[in-house]
């Protein structure tokens, strides 16, 4: 059989998926000299979708760096202000942690250990902190038949949720340590930002009645040490 003459154009195949790269969730380092992405992969031997944190100089064209080369589920990347430092989400430990990698010597150490994962990266001013969330942990599911009355009953990659589980902001050491709460209820909270001074935190929430039913979420704040919200 003959080889396709170069030039050539021909349909795509599926083949060509596997020869795709993907690259989303940039991220400018605070000094603007790299950015950070998420390169996005099929991977065929292992039949799954596979990701890696990678960056590169914003320079000039260059080769991606990354700090691995084994390929699991590492996305959102999220530098530290010092520039050095990026955060992002790994599920190489067999469960969505949150990472820190220094970036110049290429190393990643673990920082949480939910037990139910951890996902949202969100640095503190100073570099200290890093806010993230976090679920309640799951509740076991009732051995024979049960009534399910909530809305929410189902969800993709999970199947009959059991009893409800809530997403929390929480916030962790960047040197590493015990993680805190700072949010709770019987409600979902994420996205948490620091304020520019490093002592609150923005975060979505829907604490309505309606919640149950409603898609509309509002910004809240909440101290950094943790208390009582504010809607904004």
């Amino acid at each position: 059989m003959s080889s396709p003459v170069a030039g050539v154009r021909r349909p795509i195949s599926a083949e060509d998926l596997f020869r795709v790269r993907w690259l989303s969730q940039p991220r400018l380092s605070p000094d603007g000299d790299r950015a950070a992405v998420t390169l996005t992969w099929l991977d065929r031997d292992r039949d799954r979708i596979v990701s890696r944190v990678s960056w590169l100089n914003t320079t000039g064209y260059g080769e991606l760096q990354s700090e691995s080369t084994t390929a699991g589920r590492d996305h959102d990347p999220n530098w530290a202000p010092d520039g050095r430092r990026l955060a992002f989400v790994s599920d190489r430990s067999g469960r969505p942690e949150i990472w820190v990698l220094d970036a110049p010597l290429r190393s990643a150490r673990p920082l949480t250990d939910s037990p139910t994962g951890a996902s949202g990266p969100s640095w503190s001013p100073s570099g200290d902190l890093l806010a993230f969330v976090a679920s309640e942990p799951d509740q076991p599911r009732p051995a024979g038949g049960y009534t399910v009355a909530r809305f929410h009953w189902k969800a993709d990659g999970v199947g009959v949720i059991g009893s409800p589980t809530h997403r929390h902001v929480w916030t962790v050491p960047s040197t590493g340590g015990a993680s805190r709460r700072i949010t709770d209820g019987n409600w979902d909270d994420d996205l948490p930002r620091f304020s520019p001074d490093g002592l609150t935190v923005a975060f979505r929430s829907n604490r309505t009645s309606a919640r149950a039913t409603s898609s509309t979420s509002e910004l809240w704040l909440v101290p950094a040490e943790g208390g009582a919200p504010r809607l904004l």
